[in-house]
């Protein structure tokens, strides 16, 4: 069996945190209460998050002490972990775009990509984006620095690729999505201050 994502948040506004350098910048004060996706290490910013998302089931080993604390749900695309009573599990489906089936996400590249999936099948209407600077600032790719990955590698190009999929899967089904991340490399979505739509 696969998770079903439930409607909880329809016709409301989402969230979603990614691992950019910018995202330290972010006054997560004003989050606080409204309704909140983190990508990857970004489930650590704070009890506020409603929803922890990743794709790695790398990411995942390096991470499973700290999940199983995590007062949020986790969820996954990682079949591999299905065994697994503490992770909701949804099958991926390795296009980009929208997947519009409760039980189903586009990979769409990356875990930020699969976020706005998520936020799209939770019911959101609107979807801020933050922390989304998909570029290397100041010699950084992530907020933080415990990826234990290969720190010459960019991963970007192919990230990139996948919003302008998004964007028109959006807009067809009536979503707004709006970039609230400073000179972002993704360039589909108007660009907002985050006072602007909390």
């Amino acid at each position: 069996m696969y998770y079903q994502v439930p409607k909880i948040w329809t016709d409301e506004t989402a969230f979603i945190l990614g691992g950019g350098p910018s995202l330290l910048s972010v006054d997560m004060d004003s989050l606080v209460g409204s309704n909140i996706i983190a990508t990857n290490n970004a489930y650590q910013m704070g009890d506020f998050v409603d929803f922890c998302y990743f794709t790695d089931q790398d990411w995942y080993r390096w991470h499973e002490d700290g999940l199983k604390e995590f007062k949020g749900a986790v969820v996954t695309d990682c079949v591999e972990l299905r065994h697994l009573n503490h992770l909701n599990v949804l099958k991926r489906d390795r296009r980009v775009g929208f997947a519009h089936r409760s039980d189903t996400i586009r990979w769409n590249f990356s875990s930020g990509g699969a976020a706005i999936n998520l936020a799209y099948l939770l019911g959101a209407k609107r979807i801020v984006l933050l922390g989304y600077d998909m570029r290397v600032i100041d010699g950084e790719k992530n907020y933080h620095n415990d990826h234990q990955e290969d720190s010459n590698k960019n991963p970007y190009d192919r990230f990139l690729r996948a919003f302008p999929y998004i964007k028109a899967d959006a807009d067809k089904a009536g979503v707004e999505i709006l970039n609230a991340t400073p000179d972002s490399a993704i360039k589909q979505f108007d660009f907002v201050d985050l006072e602007e739509v909390i």
